[in-house]
């Protein structure tokens, strides 16, 4: 108690339990190094807290740069293994595994009725581009590059079937990306020449809701019909010469 860290999660467990769960974190943590005490550093996580074990998985995920590898090729032993008699599929591993299962669940595009860690998942919360651009009908390398403008995933080599994003962080621009066309539309829908629709854009009358070129449908027409009317309104009508 003297160090701060929370007494209650480590004191309800069997021994049993605390024992194995530690060895298996410290043995995932230090990727099986012989070397490493793989009790002491998993029970130096757990001692520190709910909080303390969350970060350790999290950062074990990080770790892995290219995140090509599936849950179980990161978590190791704490992946779960119903077949197996010794695995962390037992009741007295229940709070371990809650956890893992958390963190799982947030990190991996598990789809509903999805069986993680024994239950099935009922919200999808993470998404990878390929299935969101499937989902939304443009190529993958184009909806990568939206989500990168948007700051919702970082520039990386790993193809697009392996990089995630939370759902929830994107509803906002999928939304408004439903109600996004080409300029072709644009044009014909306000009878405008090409020349005409740059000369609107250069003026800042019409803008893109993304700079990403590739992407065909990115122009919103909200509010162009009045436009066009105020500026037809405003032209100085043609004549063809002055009377005397």
């Amino acid at each position: 108690m003297s160090t701060g860290a929370d007494p209650t999660w480590l004191s309800n467990a069997t021994i049993y339990s605390a024992a194995t769960f530690c060895r298996l974190l410290g043995k995932a943590v230090s990727k099986g190094d012989v070397e490493t005490d793989h009790h002491l550093v998993g029970f130096n996580i757990l001692k520190g807290g709910k909080d303390h074990f969350v970060h350790a998985l999290q950062d074990l995920i990080d770790r892995e740069e290219n995140h090509s590898k599936e849950l179980k090729g990161i978590f190791g032993g704490l992946f779960y293994r119903a077949s197996a008699g010794n695995s962390i599929d037992l009741p007295c591993f229940g709070p371990f595994v809650d956890v893992l299962r958390e963190v799982a669940i947030t990190n991996w595009p598990f789809d509903e009725g999805d069986i993680v860690y024994g239950k099935p998942v009922t919200n999808r919360v993470v998404c990878s581009v390929e299935t969101a651009a499937r989902e939304i009908g443009i190529p993958s390398d184009t909806l990568a590059l939206v989500l990168e403008e948007a700051g919702l995933i970082k520039p990386t080599p790993r193809v697009a079937m392996r990089r995630f994003f939370k759902i929830k962080d994107a509803t906002d621009l999928f939304d408004q990306m439903r109600h996004w066309v080409d300029a072709t539309h644009i044009r014909k829908s306000h009878g405008l020449s090409p020349r005409e629709f740059d000369a609107l854009v250069a003026a800042g009358f019409i803008s893109a809701q993304s700079n990403v070129i590739r992407l065909h449908r990115r122009w919103v027409p909200n509010g162009l019909a009045p436009l066009i009317k105020d500026l037809d309104t405003r032209a100085e009508p043609a004549t063809a010469g002055k009377s005397l």
